[in-house]
Parts: C-alpha cells; structure tokens; sequence
C-alpha cells in the first residue's frame, strides 16, 4: 500500500460517507460516539474524556490542512465548518455537544462532568453494557446506516496511513484498534461486507 491514498478514492470515500444521510442530528450523535470512543473509553472502567481528546479525534477525522483558520470537512454532513472559537471541534465544543446529547448517546453511555486538577472540564465517562448497550448503538447507527469500514478508514487516513499498514484488511483494524472498539462495537457500527 503507497504512503498515501489516491484522492479519487478519498473523494469516493467521502461521498460514500455522505450517501448514509446521516446528516448532522445523527451524524453529530454518531461522531460524539466516535469521539468518546477515541479517548479510550470502555464499560469496564470509567475513562475521562478532555477537550484535549476532543480535538485530537476532530483533527484526525475532519482538519483539512490548509484551509485556515481551522476548517474541517465532515463527511457525515457533507459541510464544512469554520472555527467555532473553540480551536478543535467543529460543530461546538466538546461541552455544548455532550451536555446536549441527545437520549440515544445518553443511552448509550454515562457522563458525569468534572474539573480536573488542573481547573479544565473534563467527563468522566463509561459505556453502557450487555443488551442496553446493544440496543443503544443499533438506535444510533440504525441498522441500514452502518458505516462502511473501508470508506470510514480511507478518509481517516487520508493525508497518511498508519506505519505497517499493506492492505485494506489492515487499514481498517488500524482505524478500530485507534477507536477502541471492541468486536462487539465493529460489528454493530461497521460494515466490513467490502472489505477483503
């Protein structure tokens, strides 16, 4: 696999990612999840989630290097979104969004907001188990819309893969293993049917 992607496949991948039309409503529940996921947080122990993670995922998943200040791209919502003020999140602050998640990413996991040592806001926060934690996900992804795991990786990846990936099959368990997902998360929220 080169260094990079082709920019035909990234532009495919995007379109592929808009065509869900899970809009900002669901799209915005399913990036939060995303973003959640990202700083590591599991059912077994409560994780913390900072703006720091918060910007790093938006980064990762939406910066569009070179188009300052601070743009990104999400394909969820075929927009773009300027700088709110907040220096990382592009569609509000990590606070604002999570204070205001709606009842499915409420379902699916626990927030309890905190100030750190430092004075910063953090969330403490920790995902739902067994069959609620089952019915959550399938409520915020919806069984038609799972994401196609391939397309998600391609534009993730798409200014650089990860170092030792060689195939698609790869690229793709790069993207879950940086997201945390358990099997049980990839087989709910991913579509892997076109992955070799």
């Amino acid at each position: 696999m080169a260094d990079r992607l082709p920019v035909d496949r990234v532009v495919q991948a995007a379109k592929t990612l808009t065509d869900l039309r899970l809009g900002r409503r669901d799209g915005g529940t399913i990036v939060k999840w995303m973003a959640i996921k990202s700083a590591g947080v599991t059912s077994t122990d409560w994780g913390e989630v900072t703006s720091a993670d918060v910007v790093r995922f938006c980064d990762d998943y939406f910066a569009v290097p070179g188009r300052e200040p601070h743009n990104w791209y999400d394909p969820f919502a075929s927009a773009w979104w300027q700088n709110a003020g907040n220096g990382g999140w592009p569609i509000g602050t990590i606070w604002t969004q999570i204070d205001r998640a709606n009842a499915k990413l409420r379902a699916a996991v626990s927030l309890e907001r905190q100030t750190t040592p430092s004075g910063s806001i953090a969330y403490r926060v920790k995902t739902a188990t067994g069959a609620v934690y089952r019915e959550a996900l399938e409520a915020i992804i919806g069984p038609e819309k799972r994401v196609p795991a391939l397309d998600l990786a391609v534009w993730r990846y798409r200014f650089g893969i990860p170092e030792g990936t060689t195939d698609a099959r790869s690229l793709v368990d790069a993207m879950v293993a940086e997201l945390y997902l358990t099997e049980e998360e990839r087989a709910i929220v991913l579509r892997e049917d076109l992955v070799p």
